[in-house]
């Protein structure tokens, strides 16, 4: 916490998930311009991106693809919904999906990034950079306070934010976030979240958040230095 000080005066430290308005999302990718309206169809599209398959859970049948391409392969090819699934056909397919949503959320406002009925000033006050999503500004913000969470590999002592242990995992470990053991996504979730918590707690003091309350501005900024 000694850090966090130095860079945030304690009398100023508010929760930035306290002050988070409504999320709207942009529905054009940004990487190429296609637009998906519904959440599962944008999922979809940045596993595209990413090149993420899952497995067909199907016992014996070697097809690969994204959420809906399986969910399509799975009627075409073997004549079931997922209604006709069998238990451990369905949970295959569920623990997969899961795995495959998580990892691609991780990247999700690099793709499709948040529109808030707040305005966030994506300029950080202490240096002047511009980090226009949660999560970059989540990163920035870490950096600043020196606040890092560790690799869930074990005997890995890297450690680093967000976007550096996704990078990490995929050019030390050879895996993304899907790959990994259910040991390890849980040790990387409960990280995770003890990073956020710590940022967040800081947040306003990095990024300025002026809340729109009917046609006036109420600017969250508080009258004490930022730094």
């Amino acid at each position: 916490m000694a850090c966090e000080k130095k860079y945030f005066p304690s009398s100023s430290l508010t929760s930035f998930a306290e002050t988070s308005g409504k999320i709207a999302v942009n529905t054009a990718c940004k990487k190429c311009g296609k637009t998906y309206v519904d959440l599962p169809y944008r999922r979809n599209h940045v596993g595209h991106h990413l090149n993420m398959k899952i497995q067909c859970p199907i016992r014996g049948c070697k097809s690969s693809g994204t959420v809906h391409t399986i969910t399509r392969h799975l009627w075409s090819k073997h004549k079931k919904s997922l209604s006709k699934l069998t238990k451990q056909e369905r949970n295959r397919f569920e623990k997969a999906r899961r795995k495959f949503y998580e990892e691609v959320d991780t990247v999700m406002e690099e793709y499709f990034p948040e529109q808030r009925t707040d305005e966030v000033e994506p300029f950080c006050k202490k240096c002047g950079k511009n980090r226009p999503s949660v999560r970059d500004r989540r990163d920035h913000v870490g950096e600043h306070i020196n606040v890092k969470f560790p690799c869930p590999f074990r005997n890995c002592a890297f450690s680093g934010c967000v976007k550096q242990m996704f990078a990490h995992f995929r050019y030390k470990h050879k895996k993304n976030l899907s790959d990994l053991t259910r040991e390890q996504q849980s040790r990387y979730e409960e990280s995770r979240r003890k990073f956020h918590e710590k940022v967040d707690a800081v947040m306003g003091r990095g990024f300025t958040l002026t809340v729109i309350i009917g046609a006036r501005l109420s600017d969250s900024r508080p009258p004490t230095p930022f730094f």
